[in-house]
């Protein structure tokens, strides 16, 4: 937990779907301290996030719109 706590005392917020404070183009990082960013929200509402470490022919990860919300955190700095 103290990435993670690192990670919010340096400017990275939550994901709120409601507030709208994440868009495409958006740097995330997940609880996993992996980081990458949100490159699309699908049709069906998926979100889709290409990590930093995915090699160039990976398919990206896809998380339905709640697990995006609690597993994930906004770059806002």
């Amino acid at each position: 937990m103290d990435r993670i706590r690192d990670l919010l005392e340096d400017g990275f917020t939550p994901v709120n779907l409601k507030a709208g404070n994440v868009k495409v183009g958006d740097s995330v990082a997940n609880q996993n301290c992996m980081f990458g960013t949100l490159i699309k929200i699908t049709k069906k509402g998926n979100y889709v996030v290409r990590y930093n470490i995915d090699y160039d022919d990976e398919k990206p990860s896809k998380y339905k719109p709640n697990a995006f919300e609690r597993f994930f955190l906004v770059d806002k700095r």
